[in-house]
């Protein structure tokens, strides 16, 4: 991964430490996920760099799925109920 790749990736993460709305925090994020799973096969289509990134770590995101945590079981279930600020931080999901 290229220096510029990664400043970029930092900028945009710690762009969402610093927000305040919840929307503005999940684009930063995103950008910055987006951002990261796409460094390393640009030439590649989007379906294949989320395959190739899913399978690099597939271990780290089932812990992750599998978790009993609260923040990431409050994620679930805000994402089950497809209803946007209904009492859920998404910051609190990824800083916890």
């Amino acid at each position: 991964m290229k220096e510029n790749q990664k400043d970029l990736i930092k900028r945009w993460f710690e762009k969402s430490k610093n927000e305040t709305n919840s929307f503005d925090q999940f684009i930063s994020l995103w950008i910055s996920f987006n951002a990261f799973y796409a460094s390393e096969h640009l030439e590649k289509s989007e379906r294949q760099q989320l395959d190739i990134f899913q399978n690099k770590y597939k271990e780290g995101f089932g812990e992750i799925v599998n978790s009993n945590s609260t923040p990431f079981q409050n994620f679930k279930s805000y994402i089950g109920t497809k209803s946007m600020y209904r009492n859920f931080n998404i910051m609190s999901f990824f800083y916890h």
